[in-house]
C-alpha cells in the first residue's frame, strides 16, 4: 500500500507538473521561411493565387502517390480551394482555400485538417527587390491545453517543408516565361458601346492611325449629338486577326444600348468575362509586342481565348508625355 501511494504521489506530481509547463506555453504558434526569387511579383503572385497550381511545387506532392485531390472554386484569387485525402501520416487530410488575395502583395488561406478542431492559416507574403521578389511563407494557428506541446514543435516539423517548398517555387517560377508588362487574371463588367468596324492591314500603320482617329471624331461626335456622355475612355475591339488583315472597331463605352440609326456605327456589348489584363505603358506603335507576351502568358497558364480581345486607352495621349500613355488590353478566356 505504501509502494502505491509513492506512486501515486509520483504520477500526481508529474499531473501537475505538466499542467504547469501546459499553463507557461504559448498558445499561439507561428512558423516562416523566406526565399528571393528572380521574378517579378507578378509572375509569383499568377503561380501562387491559384490552389490548381499549388502541387507544381508542394514539399508534399510525391510523399504519397495515392492522394486524392479536388479542386473548388475560381481558377485563381479568394475562393480558389484544394482538398486532399491521404492515408499517409505525412500528409493527412484537409482542406486549403484562398480567403485573401491582393495582387502581387499577399496571398492568405485557411487550412483545416481532418481530426483537428482548429483552423490554422498560411500566407504568402510578396517584396519587391529591384527585379526579384522576397516571398515570405509563414503559418500561424491556435493551441490550447495539451496541444500547445504540437505548437512548440511546430517550427522543427514544418520549417523544412517550407523550406524544401521555397526552394522548388523559386526552380517553377524562374523557369516560366518572364514579361515586361503587368499581366493579370481579372473579371470584367459588361461594357456597352458604339463603335465602327473597318478592315486594315497589319503591315500599314499610319493607315490605322487614321482610321483610328477619323472613327473616333465620327463616333465622338455622335454621342455628342445623340445628347449623351461616354461612359469611359474610348477602346478598340479586335475581330478576326489575320497574319495580314485585321478587323477592327475603334469604340466609345456608353452607360446603356443606344439605339443607333447610321449606315457605319453600330451598338454592341462586351459581355461579362473572365480575362487576362495587360498593362501596356507608352507608345501605341509598339503595343504589338505586349499582344505577344500576353498571348505567351496565356499559353504558359493552359488559357483559351473566348472571344474578342480589345483595347482600352486610359489616358487621352495630347495631355501626357508618350512614355506615359497606358492602354489596357483584355484578352477574354474562358
Amino acid at each position: 500500500m505504501k509502494a502505491l501511494k509513492i506512486i501515486g504521489i509520483i504520477l500526481l506530481s508529474i499531473i501537475v507538473l505538466i499542467a504547469i509547463v501546459v499553463a507557461v506555453l504559448p498558445s499561439k504558434a507561428h512558423v516562416e521561411r523566406s526565399v528571393v526569387i528572380n521574378a517579378k511579383p507578378s509572375l509569383v503572385y499568377s503561380q501562387l493565387s491559384s490552389m490548381k497550381k499549388f502541387n507544381e511545387w508542394s514539399p508534399w506532392t510525391g510523399i504519397d502517390p495515392e492522394t486524392v485531390y479536388n479542386f473548388e472554386g475560381p481558377e485563381s484569387g479568394v475562393g480558389s480551394k484544394m482538398s486532399w485525402k491521404s492515408d499517409h501520416q505525412d500528409v493527412g487530410s484537409g482542406t486549403q482555400s484562398i480567403v485573401e488575395a491582393v495582387p502581387d502583395q499577399l496571398i492568405k488561406s485557411e487550412l483545416a485538417f481532418d481530426g483537428f478542431d482548429n483552423t490554422a492559416h498560411a500566407s504568402f507574403t510578396l517584396n519587391p527587390e529591384g527585379e526579384n521578389t522576397n516571398v515570405t511563407w509563414s503559418f500561424d494557428s491556435d493551441f490550447s491545453g495539451l496541444a500547445k506541446i504540437f505548437g512548440v514543435m511546430m517550427d522543427g516539423q514544418l520549417g523544412p517543408y517550407y523550406e524544401k517548398g521555397l526552394a522548388q517555387l523559386k526552380e517553377v517560377v524562374e523557369a516560366l516565361p518572364q514579361y515586361s508588362i503587368q499581366i493579370t487574371q481579372e473579371e470584367t463588367e459588361p461594357i456597352y458601346y458604339i463603335g465602327i468596324k473597318s478592315e486594315v492591314s497589319l503591315n500599314d500603320p499610319n493607315a490605322i492611325k487614321e482610321m483610328m482617329g477619323q472613327s473616333f471624331g465620327e463616333l465622338m461626335g455622335y454621342v455628342a449629338a445623340a445628347g449623351k456622355q461616354p461612359a469611359g475612355m474610348p477602346i478598340c475591339v479586335y475581330h478576326d486577326m489575320g497574319s495580314d488583315m485585321i478587323v477592327m472597331e475603334p469604340a466609345i463605352p456608353t452607360a446603356e444600348s443606344m439605339d443607333v440609326k447610321h449606315d457605319k456605327i453600330e451598338a454592341q456589348q462586351i459581355n461579362a468575362s473572365k480575362v487576362v489584363k495587360g498593362i501596356h505603358l507608352g507608345d501605341y506603335e509598339k503595343l504589338g509586342a505586349s499582344h505577344d507576351e500576353i498571348t505567351a502568358y496565356m499559353q504558359a497558364n493552359n488559357l483559351t481565348l473566348n472571344g474578342s480581345p480589345w483595347e482600352q486607352y486610359v489616358n487621352d495621349p495630347s495631355t501626357v508625355d508618350t512614355t506615359k500613355w497606358e492602354t489596357h488590353i483584355y484578352y477574354p478566356i474562358n
